[in-house]
Protein backbone atom coordinates (compact mmCIF):
# COMPACT_ATOMS: atom_id res chain seq x y z
CA UNK A 1 0.00 0.00 0.00
CA UNK A 2 1.34 3.40 -0.86
CA UNK A 3 1.56 6.32 1.53
CA UNK A 4 -1.26 8.23 -0.18
CA UNK A 5 -3.81 5.48 0.47
CA UNK A 6 -2.70 5.13 4.08
CA UNK A 7 -2.97 8.89 4.57
CA UNK A 8 -6.41 8.91 2.91
CA UNK A 9 -7.72 6.12 5.19
CA UNK A 10 -6.21 7.80 8.23
CA UNK A 11 -7.83 11.17 7.44
CA UNK A 12 -11.18 9.51 6.72
CA UNK A 13 -10.98 7.62 10.02
CA UNK A 14 -10.19 10.78 11.95
CA UNK A 15 -13.08 12.62 10.28
CA UNK A 16 -15.50 9.81 11.14
CA UNK A 17 -14.34 9.67 14.76
CA UNK A 18 -14.58 13.47 15.12
CA UNK A 19 -17.94 13.89 13.36
CA UNK A 20 -19.76 10.85 14.68
CA UNK A 21 -20.47 12.29 18.18
CA UNK A 22 -21.98 15.43 16.62
CA UNK A 23 -24.15 13.36 14.31
CA UNK A 24 -25.35 11.22 17.22
CA UNK A 25 -26.19 14.27 19.36
CA UNK A 26 -27.99 15.87 16.42
CA UNK A 27 -30.07 12.75 15.79
CA UNK A 28 -30.98 12.41 19.47
CA UNK A 29 -31.98 16.08 19.60
CA UNK A 30 -34.01 15.71 16.42
CA UNK A 31 -35.81 12.71 17.86
CA UNK A 32 -36.83 14.69 20.96
CA UNK A 33 -37.68 17.92 19.14
CA UNK A 34 -41.38 18.60 19.04
CA UNK A 35 -42.84 21.36 16.91
CA UNK A 36 -46.20 21.07 18.67
CA UNK A 37 -45.01 22.24 22.09
CA UNK A 38 -46.45 25.69 21.51
CA UNK A 39 -46.14 28.71 23.74
CA UNK A 40 -48.25 29.57 26.76
CA UNK A 41 -47.52 33.09 28.06
CA UNK A 42 -51.19 33.51 28.99
CA UNK A 43 -51.39 30.40 31.18
CA UNK A 44 -52.55 31.41 34.62
CA UNK A 45 -51.47 30.33 38.09
CA UNK A 46 -53.95 27.45 38.06
CA UNK A 47 -52.04 25.86 35.18
CA UNK A 48 -48.53 25.80 36.64
CA UNK A 49 -49.56 25.41 40.29
CA UNK A 50 -51.64 22.36 39.44
CA UNK A 51 -48.66 20.90 37.53
CA UNK A 52 -46.49 21.22 40.66
CA UNK A 53 -49.16 19.69 42.89
CA UNK A 54 -49.77 16.81 40.47
CA UNK A 55 -46.05 16.03 40.44
CA UNK A 56 -46.05 15.58 44.21
CA UNK A 57 -49.29 13.58 44.17
CA UNK A 58 -47.83 11.20 41.55
CA UNK A 59 -44.80 10.76 43.79
CA UNK A 60 -47.01 9.87 46.76
CA UNK A 61 -46.16 13.05 48.69
CA UNK A 62 -48.47 15.43 50.50
CA UNK A 63 -49.34 18.75 48.94
CA UNK A 64 -50.72 20.50 52.03
CA UNK A 65 -47.45 22.26 52.82
CA UNK A 66 -46.75 23.70 49.35
CA UNK A 67 -46.60 27.50 49.29
CA UNK A 68 -46.07 29.32 46.00
CA UNK A 69 -43.67 32.26 46.26
CA UNK A 70 -43.60 35.53 44.32
CA UNK A 71 -41.37 35.57 41.27
CA UNK A 72 -43.20 33.28 38.88
CA UNK A 73 -42.35 34.28 35.34
CA UNK A 74 -42.66 33.07 31.80
CA UNK A 75 -38.98 32.33 31.29
CA UNK A 76 -38.88 31.35 27.64
CA UNK A 77 -41.16 30.44 24.79
CA UNK A 78 -41.36 26.98 26.28
CA UNK A 79 -41.67 27.10 30.06
CA UNK A 80 -42.67 28.87 33.26
CA UNK A 81 -40.29 29.37 36.20
CA UNK A 82 -42.29 28.79 39.42
CA UNK A 83 -40.65 29.28 42.85
CA UNK A 84 -42.29 27.54 45.80
CA UNK A 85 -41.70 26.18 49.28
CA UNK A 86 -42.51 22.69 50.50
CA UNK A 87 -42.27 22.70 54.23
CA UNK A 88 -39.23 24.83 55.03
CA UNK A 89 -37.33 23.95 51.84
CA UNK A 90 -37.30 26.22 48.79
CA UNK A 91 -37.65 24.78 45.29
CA UNK A 92 -38.43 25.91 41.80
CA UNK A 93 -40.28 24.22 39.00
CA UNK A 94 -39.84 24.59 35.27
CA UNK A 95 -43.26 23.87 33.81
CA UNK A 96 -43.58 23.51 30.05
CA UNK A 97 -46.69 24.36 28.08
CA UNK A 98 -47.96 20.80 28.21
CA UNK A 99 -47.66 20.58 31.98
CA UNK A 100 -44.36 18.69 31.93
CA UNK A 101 -42.28 19.63 34.94
CA UNK A 102 -38.71 19.62 36.25
CA UNK A 103 -37.98 20.44 39.87
CA UNK A 104 -34.84 22.03 41.24
CA UNK A 105 -33.41 23.82 44.25
CA UNK A 106 -32.17 27.40 44.03
CA UNK A 107 -28.47 27.93 44.64
CA UNK A 108 -28.79 31.21 46.56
Amino acid sequence: MDKRKILKYFINGVLVVCCLPFVIVFLIGLRHFDLDTGTCPDAGPQFYESAVRERYVRGGKTIDDIEFLPGTRYAAPLYWYVPFKKGSDKYFALVDCRGGIELGRPTD
